[in-house]
Order: C-alpha cells, then sequence, then structure tokens
C-alpha cells in the first residue's frame, strides 16, 4: 500500500500534511503494493493491468516500489500515453529532491518513447522541461536542484510589482542576463500576476508588458494578463481566480501582448542573451546570443515618440547598408552612418531587427543521451532550422569521421534500431548554404556500462573520498549511499606530492549518480554533483567528458621498454583511461618491450603502434595479454613473442578481442597446444594481416 502521513501527524516541510491534506511518506524505503483506495476502486481487469504495468516499470527501471516511485510510474503514464512534454512542480520544498531528479529520468524516458511511437504527432525533439515552485526563491541558481533535482528552472518570486518602470528596469535586466545568459543548465520563471498574491496593474499593462515580456530568463503569462482581466470578489485568494473575460477583452492591450511575445519567440537572445543599454532617454538596449543555432542581436526602445535614431554600432554585423526592421511596425529602414531611423508607434516601443541572420541548424535525437533499455532502442533524428530552411541530417559510427566530407556517413532516412552497447554522432546541415549545427555524440546501452569518475586533486590532499547516492539503476545494488568512499589513486604525476594527481572511482553497471568529494571531512568538500555520464573528470570545479590534457602522459602513451613503472606498456594500462587509446613514442620504433609476467588488461582499450614494436615475453610462463571478460580490447600493429607454457602463451582472451594486422611468433609451442586460447565468454574478430608463426 502507499504510506500516508495523518494530517498533523508529521512535522517540518518534508513530513507535515500541507493545507491539512494527507501526506504521502516519500521519504520510505519499503517497498510496497497497491493502496487500499485503488484495490477498493478498481475492478478485475483495471486492477489487473495497473499491476501488469507496475511490474514492467519497475523492471525497467530498476527503482525500489517505494512509495514515491508509484506516484513516479502514474505521473509518467501522462507523458506516455499523451506525450505531455513538461511539469511544474508544485510545493516544490516539500519533496525530498533527489525524487524530482527520478522524476525527470523517467518523464524524459516516458517522452522518448512516446515521440518515438507518434512521429507525426510529436512538435519537435526536445527532453522533458520541469519548472519548481520552490516558494521564496528568487534567480540565483540553486545547485542542488539542478544536481540532484534535475530541474529544468524554478519560479521566480521577486518580479512582482518590479515591471512597467522604465527608469529602473535596466538594473533588474542586467541581473537577470548575468545569471541566465551564461549557464545553460540554469533558467528561472518569472511572472507579474499570481493566483495566491494579487494581479498586476490593470492600468499599467502596455509599459507593463514591455518590461515583463522581454525579462532575461523565461517568462509566465497569468491568464488575462494579456486581456486586461480584472480581479473578482471573495475572500483570501478567491478575487485572482476571476472568469476569464472573454466578452470584455481590451484588444489595444492584446495585440500589444501579442507582438512582444511572437518577437520574444522569434529571438532567443531576449531571454538568453547578454544584455547592454546603449541610450537612457528613450531607454534602449541591446541582446545578443552566439550559440550553434542561432547568432542572434536585437535593439528594443522602450518609452520612444516620434522618429527616433537608435545608434546600432554595438552590433558589428549591422553595417552601413544593412536593412533592418522594426518588428512592431514592420517598417524597414538602411544603416547609415551607424545610425537607423524608425517611426515610434502608439506604445512607443522599437523592436529592431536584422529580417536576414545568420541562422544554424540544430540536431536533436531521442531518445536523449546515455539512455539505457535492455531491449535496444529505436533512435529517432531530427533537425530544425528557425528560418526554416530544408535540413539534411547525417549520422556514423565512427568517431572519427570527417565533419567537413560527410561521404562516409550514412544519410539519416529515419528511425533506426539498436540492439547493443554503441555510440555513434550525428550532425545537421542546411541544404542551402551549407551552414552545420554542432557534432551531437550519443551513447546508448543495452547492457549498463561501468561508470569511471576522475578527481584532479589540485589541493594535494592526503586521501580523496566520494560519497555518492542516487544512484541508478537501483537494481544493479549502487543504489545504497556509499560516504567516505575511498578514492584510488590512478594517475601519479610523478611529483613528491599529490598535488594534480588523478583519482578514480568505478562504479559497475551504473547510469547516473549524485556525488560529493572531500578530504575526509566537510571543510574541504566540493558541493552536490551529478555525474554527466558513464565517464566523468572533474578538473578545476567542471566537469569534462574527454581526456584532459592533464592527465598523466605515462597513462596515455608508453616511452620505455621496463616491465614496469613509468612509461612502460604495464604501467600505462594499468592507468589508460577506459575505452581509450594507448601510443607508442616514436623512440621507441624497432625495439623490443620485454615483459617477466602477463599484462592483464580489466578495461575497454585500444593498443595501437605505427612504429616496428614486438612485446616479448618470451622465456617467462604464462601469456603476454591477459583480457578480462566483458572489455572491448583492439591490439593494432605490434609483433609479439609468445611466453612458455602448456596453452595461451601468447593472448589469453575471455573479453571481445579485435587483432588488427598482428604477427605472433611462439617458439615454445607444444604439439597440440594453443598460442591464443579464446575463453567461453570470449570473442576474437579478425581485421587487416593476423599471422602466427609456432616452432616447435
Amino acid at each position: 500500500m502507499i504510506l500516508l502521513h495523518v494530517p498533523h501527524a508529521g512535522g517540518g516541510e518534508l513530513q507535515s500534511c500541507l493545507a491539512g491534506l494527507p501526506d504521502i511518506i516519500s521519504e520510505s524505503t519499503i517497498n510496497v503494493s497497491l493502496p487500499p483506495v485503488l484495490q477498493t476502486k478498481w475492478n478485475a481487469t483495471k486492477e489487473a493491468q495497473e499491476v501488469a504495468e507496475l511490474n514492467t516499470f519497475f523492471n525497467n527501471t530498476g527503482l525500489p516500489r517505494t512509495p514515491i516511485n508509484h506516484i513516479v510510474k502514474w505521473l509518467t503514464d501522462w507523458v506516455r500515453e499523451y506525450g505531455v512534454d513538461g511539469f511544474r512542480l508544485d510545493t516544490y520544498k516539500h519533496i525530498e529532491i533527489s525524487h524530482w531528479g527520478t522524476l525527470k529520468t523517467q518523464a524524459d524516458n516516458a517522452l522518448a518513447q512516446w515521440k518515438a511511437e507518434n512521429p507525426t504527432k510529436k512538435l519537435d525533439d526536445k527532453p522533458f522541461w520541469m519548472v519548481g515552485e520552490n516558494y521564496g526563491s528568487g534567480i540565483t541558481k540553486y545547485e542542488d536542484a539542478v544536481n540532484i533535482g534535475k530541474t529544468d528552472a524554478l519560479i521566480n518570486f521577486n518580479f512582482q510589482g518590479q515591471g512597467g518602470n522604465f527608469a529602473t528596469i535596466d538594473n533588474i535586466y542586467s541581473s537577470y542576463a548575468s545569471v541566465a545568459n551564461p549557464d545553460p543548465a540554469w533558467n528561472f520563471l518569472s511572472y507579474i500576476s499570481s493566483h495566491d498574491t494579487h494581479l498586476s496593474d490593470r492600468n499599467n499593462l502596455i509599459n507593463e508588458g514591455s518590461t515583463f515580456i522581454l525579462l532575461p530568463g523565461a517568462v509566465q503569462i497569468y491568464y488575462g494578463d494579456e486581456t486586461k482581466r480584472l480581479a473578482g470578489i471573495g475572500p483570501g485568494d478567491q478575487p485572482t481566480r476571476s472568469d476569464m473575460n472573454w466578452n470584455s477583452i481590451d484588444q489595444g492591450v492584446l495585440v500589444h501582448w501579442k507582438k512582444l511575445g511572437q518577437f520574444r519567440q522569434k529571438h532567443p537572445s531576449i531571454g538568453a542573451g547578454a544584455h547592454l543599454k546603449t541610450n537612457t532617454t528613450p531607454y534602449t538596449f541591446k541582446r545578443s546570443l552566439s550559440r550553434s543555432d542561432a547568432q542572434d542581436n536585437v535593439m528594443v526602445v522602450m518609452g520612444a515618440s516620434g522618429n527616433v535614431s537608435v545608434n546600432v554600432t554595438s552590433i558589428a554585423s549591422w553595417t552601413n547598408g544593412t536593412i533592418l526592421r522594426n518588428f512592431y511596425t514592420g517598417q524597414t529602414a538602411v544603416v547609415s552612418g551607424g545610425t537607423v531611423t524608425f517611426a515610434a508607434g502608439t506604445n512607443g516601443v522599437l523592436l529592431i531587427e536584422n529580417p536576414n541572420p545568420v541562422i544554424f541548424p540544430s540536431v536533436a535525437a531521442s531518445p536523449a543521451n546515455n539512455s539505457y533499455n535492455p531491449l535496444g532502442h529505436t533512435v529517432c533524428l531530427s533537425a530544425t532550422s528557425i528560418d526554416c530552411s530544408p535540413v539534411t541530417v547525417y549520422y556514423t559510427y565512427d568517431l572519427n569521421a570527417s565533419e567537413t566530407n560527410f561521404s562516409s556517413w550514412t544519410t539519416y532516412n529515419g528511425c533506426f534500431n539498436i540492439y547493443e552497447n554503441n555510440t555513434l554522432k550525428t550532425i545537421a546541415v542546411n541544404n542551402i548554404n551549407g551552414l552545420k549545427s554542432d557534432v551531437l555524440v550519443l551513447n546508448y546501452y543495452v547492457s549498463l556500462p561501468e561508470m569511471n569518475i576522475y578527481y584532479k586533486n589540485t589541493n594535494a590532499y592526503t586521501n580523496v573520498y566520494c560519497y555518492h547516492w542516487n544512484t541508478l539503476p537501483a537494481s544493479t545494488g549502487n543504489s545504497s549511499t556509499a560516504w567516505r568512499k575511498v578514492m584510488t589513486l590512478i594517475c601519479d604525476n610523478n611529483t613528491t606530492t599529490k598535488v594534480d594527481d588523478w583519482y578514480v572511482l568505478t562504479l559497475p553497471a551504473t547510469l547516473t549518480t549524485n556525488l560529493i568529494f572531500n578530504c575526509g571531512n566537510n571543510t574541504c568538500q566540493t558541493g552536490n554533483l551529478n555525474a554527466p555520464g558513464p565517464l566523468g573528470f572533474y578538473e578545476n570545479n567542471a566537469w569534462l567528458t574527454t581526456v584532459p590534457a592533464s592527465y598523466c602522459s605515462d597513462c596515455k602513451s608508453v616511452s620505455n621498454t621496463g616491465n614496469a613503472g613509468y612509461g612502460s606498456l604495464r604501467y600505462a594500462i594499468g592507468c589508460a583511461v577506459s575505452g581509450s587509446t594507448l601510443e607508442f613514442d616514436p623512440s621507441l620504433h624497432n625495439q623490443t618491450i620485454t615483459i617477466n609476467t602477463p599484462l592483464t588488461i580489466d578495461r575497454n582499450l585500444v593498443i595501437s603502434a605505427t612504429q616496428n614494436i614486438t612485446v616479448s615475453a618470451n622465456g617467462t610462463s604464462g601469456s603476454i595479454f591477459t583480457i578480462n571478460a566483458n572489455k572491448d580490447v583492439t591490439i593494432k600493429g605490434l609483433d609479439l613473442i609468445c611466453g612458455n607454457g602448456a596453452t595461451g602463451r601468447c593472448i589469453s582472451n575471455n573479453g571481445r578481442l579485435i587483432l588488427d594486422n598482428v604477427e605472433m611468433t611462439d617458439n615454445n609451442a607444444p604439439p597440440n597446444s594453443s598460442s591464443v586460447v579464446n575463453g567461453s565468454a570470449g570473442t576474437i574478430n579478425i581485421k587487416n594481416s593476423v599471422s602466427l608463426l609456432k616452432n616447435n
């Protein structure tokens, strides 16, 4: 059953019964079944259907059957069945924040599923969006909401009552843009009217609309703000919830708000761009945005009258001779002497734009990056250009493929299936002018990947610890909280101190986790973080998802022929990043690396030699390479001289091995023995030339 607090039984924001309503015990970790109220309400057919759906949900997600996760399932049913693409999270602070993160993850997956099943109904390929009502929040980034709650925005409670005044609005615009513009992971949602407080000034809706709709960040129009709906009568907050004024709409207000809203929709720089005031009277400002899908610049004038000349030299591309347009009236004018002149309309607003801006396409994918489904994935790609230009989408599984010549890429013609762990990249190209989107790299998992989290010890801590929680999928056994897990020194920069050494934490079969790094106490710890994916490097308070330049050179390249120690092949294999490629210093050309015990490979790895290099175990017992189960390993361009032993003297493989241009010499081969042993779980693929010479 679903566990409830009876009214007034709990305490605090998480356990109290808000407004006298029963409280679901969201903190409970007990597995539960259907609550009696639903068993009573549903007939046998409906109950059997719901139980079957719940079983499928919990089996696929690995989530425990706690009360809150039943709610997550039922909420995401709206997404799966109807394509709902966003939630407003009421009373945000009254639920443990990690549960909002779980809801976001499952809603993302449900929306991707719905879009794949309804390609003609979907509006776009954007992920699910969530905004929380965290009472009292302003514009300041709430790290836990982003990193743990995976929430896209919180409602800003501070703007109401501050709009409509051109003399004071610039300080607000500047401060809001300074928060919204540089951080794509954070947003805030502002309003001027609220059902909980009061309606905005109904006698100033023209100016208030201008300052509000052009606000940086996101904005939320409360019904009737755009039509001059008046307050009703009644106690408490009932006046703010009056009937919509369908029969008394103020057309002047409505037309004004429509133009502002259309301009905002057309220009992403309004909400997400950098803000610069360029004139005080009349109040004039610029918004600029530079990103992969748009180079967007606009200028806005408020409180104007008559003919207004606007200095546009702050926008470098608006040179003399450029034709600009006042979107508010449709009038066009030519830039001359660094200025452009327009006639102000009735409401004194100029919305200046370049009607022919540089626009880059954008590409999206469903399901999202780092998705997991044991049954496989149906991947659907899409691309858009905000000027509606025709766009072609390409994709490839070759991550090294040229990003300027797409002859080796596949042209996307429809959704396709992936039934094994795979990584691909995709790009969109404008068919008319050749402008390209950013490349989107996508990881899809059918079996769960190993997660490796690296931390650079910039402060030379004696030990580095990691606390992880909300680790998913829960069925892997990683879901339990782990405090002060000692991280392993993996990359030693060969200095007398531990400064800038790298440490690693490995979590098997893991997609996501929240974590904190520290030195053993909370005086030297990070804030709450969210791992960026199966591979992440935390350096100087920022995440990287590719091997950073500061990672030890001895873990990326072999520089000597020693059996062990810095620069050796053994050392490099032991500290190489999973999925990376080990190379050899040019000075090792025509040299032999001699080992005295097998080289065990316990991670996904490519060992690639472009020089003539030999690895020899001649005279020693055992293999040259021992490859552990479930590891993807490529050995390329090496000559191998096998060791002694009854069998498997060159390679003992239990993983997925690719041999590419490899020569093996076995000088100690007893009759009927194997130089290469492939275990029951192992596979070997041959590329190009591979040879084995046995000398009995």
